[in-house]
């Protein structure tokens, strides 16, 4: 009988020592683990320059606004503080880039200036489209540089039934007015767009253009369908 107890003593000691063991081992793991899952945590992130027209807006003092009626770059640089021999000096330098008597009423411009107190301008861009602008630079060297945007293709696929109208069911939506007018031209040969009635329903599968993050206009439909006086439609351009 003693020595039977004498048994279970040892086994239960042993099984200590295995929990003990598998614990301790463990517990180093455990830390290791927090520790990873902590540690990006810890680390400073550089957040990226904020850029405008491909220059850094954090380095400048910026100015901006938009050309209003019997505006020239002339006027808005000497608005700006800018001397008339520089501003001679860049329209001899724009000849060959961009024609200053395109410049419109109502297009935006930027003005990158100094951050001392002079706010002397280092860079003056006009935005001719939402895809085209023209950079003046004004420090070291003359330099005029004309740049286009990357248009950025999103694709869309979109549905909608008819309550009153084809353009009204556009702007319900939230959709460019001129899908109607593409799908009209889709189906002009097919569908009466004056005897729509309420309940038509329609989808198209077509392509949104981007310049950075501001939309420009529709790009290529790829396929529609409508539904109309109980008949279904589908178009499908061909390559």
């Amino acid at each position: 009988m003693g020595k039977l107890i004498s048994i279970l003593l040892l086994l239960m000691l042993a099984g200590a020592v295995v929990v003990t063991v598998v614990c301790i081992t463990r517990h180093p793991e455990q830390t290791e683990a927090i520790q990873a899952q902590e540690l990006p945590q810890s680390v400073e992130q550089k957040k990226p320059a904020i850029k405008a027209y491909g220059l850094a807006v954090d380095s400048f003092y910026m100015v901006s606004g938009t050309v209003e009626k019997d505006q020239t770059l002339s006027t808005l640089l000497h608005r700006l503080d800018v001397d008339a021999r520089t501003i001679h000096n860049l329209a001899a330098a724009s000849k060959d880039v961009f024609d200053l008597r395109k410049m419109r009423r109502g297009q935006p411009f930027m003005a990158f200036c100094s951050k001392d107190s002079t706010h002397s301008v280092v860079h003056f861009v006009y935005e001719h489209s939402p895809v085209e602008y023209v950079r003046f630079s004004l420090r070291d060297s003359i330099r005029v540089s004309r740049f286009e945007r990357e248009i950025r293709l999103v694709p869309r696929k979109v549905y909608g039934v008819i309550t009153s109208s084809l353009w009204n069911a556009m702007l319900e939506n939230d959709l460019d007015p001129m899908l109607a007018f593409e799908l009209s031209e889709i189906y002009a040969w097919t569908i009466d767009f004056f005897g729509l009635e309420a309940g038509d329903r329609f989808g198209i599968a077509f392509e949104e253009q981007y310049a950075d993050s501001t939309y420009i206009g529709l790009g290529r439909i790829h396929g529609a369908y409508f539904h109309h006086a109980s008949h279904d439609f589908y178009a499908i351009p061909f390559i």
